[in-house]
């Protein structure tokens, strides 16, 4: 529901027109399924939400993963979520919103306080489920800056 009011809200400021039929029966109907996990639940919704970048529905896509984000934001899936939602506004070239959310996707802060006989690369490991100081969500970003600069 936050998802639908940011996205309702975006569309106020920017002058977007909202569309009025959304698809939102798929959404529903994995919230609604009785028997699946939660974790099997955030699996269908992130098929649901590359489901829609795919077909080009990049501004339902943004409001999945977005959902995704808000519902997962120290999975080790969530770089990749805030990766999508990048392209997807590089998609629909809006420059803003890209620049606005590679600012979220390239910042990261942890800080790690106590003892162990660890190893610091196991403890960070372990302990960064969503780092996104290497890897394939800094290097897309940095594509989509250099196409937008």
């Amino acid at each position: 529901m936050k998802a639908l009011v940011k996205w309702t809200v975006f569309a106020l400021v920017t002058g977007r027109r909202a569309r009025l039929d959304l698809v939102t029966d798929r959404f529903f109907a994995i919230a609604d399924e009785p028997g699946m996990s939660y974790g099997e639940k955030l699996g269908d919704y992130l098929k649901l939400a590359d489901a829609y970048f795919d077909a080009g529905k990049n501004q339902d896509a943004i409001q999945v993963y977005s959902w995704l984000l808000e519902h997962d934001p120290n999975g080790k899936n969530a770089p990749e979520y805030q990766a999508q939602i990048v392209k997807a506004y590089a998609n629909l070239q809006q420059r803003e919103m890209v620049l606005k959310e590679m600012s979220r996707l390239a910042h990261s802060e942890y800080l790690l306080v106590g003892r162990s006989s660890r190893d610091v690369v196991d403890l960070l490991r372990e302990s960064m489920f969503a780092a996104t100081v290497t890897g394939s969500p800094v290097q897309n970003a940095c594509h989509i800056i250099a196409r937008y600069e």
